[in-house]
């Protein structure tokens, strides 16, 4: 009697038994219903789900759904989920009984699922599933072990090779070895400065005529040379602006080497007029695909007399015209209209960058004898 309670109302006496709510005991069963793993269904091979309590996956198997049932209940209604990967991490929210899982990292993860029933006031705990998700291969210790095994053995044969290599090195003359030192660090070097391949392998070919030859005083000097116009084009490409100056002396070390191919027959000349070049600022490389141009398709064998000049005159009170002229071949050489074409593009974006470009600041001019390039540079004479 002493877990009755009494309520009377205007409908008639109620007797209600205490005792329903106070906490009880009880027991669930939980079974996993369905497994789906990257959108395809587990293959169970002949199990039942019921019966799979671990479950072991390859490292690109790390999208699972796992859906669940219980078992023993009277209020399924009355029933809240949540689940954690791991002890000691956060409880989550399940919907519809059922887990999505995406991206799991390769590891252990005993998953637990926590059952909250509001009819008997119970929170009970129940393992679902213990699963294993592999290491990529490349995580593996035998893929380490391997590699490490790799890189030992070619580094033991560079060593042999070396080893080989510094003895034969060893016979070679003095001069021989130094050549062959600067022109490792030249190639080294032109490769970053990302130079023009053909004039990178003209230059080369032309040294080892040199060392052919046995002028390794000349080759020596002319791979200084080379060694210097390569780092001046790496220092330069690392700023924005350079003095006129800066780009002329490294025009005349630029003509000097290409003259190379050509025998030494271009005379290269500039005429700064009454301008200061060392107070003019330009982008770096400006001027050198009009000169490297003329020395690649102007001057045939035809031309007895090459002449490349570079002259500038001021124009108003702040504002330069250059201008690079060649006697070469002049209205023929239209047919490199595409090569001409990329590099004034190159060379007009740049102008964009640094003043208000109109079209008359930038024209290239083709006579019978020769070709005539204008440049306007505005407001760079202080």
């Amino acid at each position: 009697m002493n877990n009755l309670l009494y309520i009377g109302t205007t409908e008639g006496l109620y007797v209600l038994d205490v005792t329903y709510f106070k906490q009880r005991e009880v027991q669930y069963h939980i079974n996993i219903s369905q497994i789906e793993i990257n959108g395809k269904e587990l293959d169970k091979k002949g199990e039942i789900y019921y019966d799979i309590k671990e479950l072991s996956l390859k490292s690109k198997e790390n999208n699972i759904q796992i859906g669940f049932e219980v078992l023993g209940t009277k209020f399924p209604n009355k029933l809240d989920f949540q689940y954690r990967l791991k002890p000691g991490e956060n409880w989550m929210n399940v919907r519809e009984n059922k887990l999505e899982l995406h991206y799991l990292e390769s590891g252990i993860y005993p998953i637990d699922i926590k059952i909250v029933d509001y009819d008997s006031g119970n929170e009970l705990i129940y393992p679902l599933l213990y699963l294993e998700i592999a290491q990529p291969y490349y995580a593996t210790t035998w893929f380490i072990l391997m590699c490490v095994g790799l890189l030992l053995g070619l580094s033991y044969l560079f060593y042999r090779l070396r080893l080989m290599q510094v003895k034969r090195i060893q016979i070679i003359e003095k001069k021989k070895l130094e050549y062959q030192k600067r022109l490792a660090e030249v190639k080294l070097q032109s490769v970053r400065s990302q130079m023009n391949s053909h004039f990178v392998f003209n230059v080369l070919s032309s040294i080892q005529y040199y060392i052919i030859k046995e002028e390794m005083d000349d080759a020596l000097y002319y791979l200084e040379r080379f060694a210097k116009l390569i780092r001046t084009t790496l220092d330069m490409s690392t700023i924005e602006r350079i003095t006129l100056k800066e780009e002329c002396d490294y025009l005349k070390v630029y003509v000097e080497i290409e003259n190379m191919r050509l025998d030494g027959r271009v005379r290269f000349e500039i005429d700064k007029g009454n301008v200061d070049l060392g107070s003019v600022l330009i982008p770096p490389l400006l001027l050198q695909p009009f000169v490297e141009n003329s020395l690649v398709h102007a001057f045939p064998a035809s031309i007895e007399h090459p002449l490349l000049v570079i002259s500038m005159v001021k124009s108003g009170d702040n504002d330069l015209v250059i201008e690079i002229r060649d006697n070469g071949i002049g209205n023929m050489s239209v047919k490199e209209k595409r090569h001409d074409s990329k590099g004034l593009c190159i060379v007009k974006e740049r102008l964009s960058l640094i003043q208000q470009y109109e079209e008359e600041d930038l024209v290239v001019t083709h006579h019978s004898e020769g070709t005539t390039v204008r440049i306007v540079l505005k407001s760079v004479i202080k």
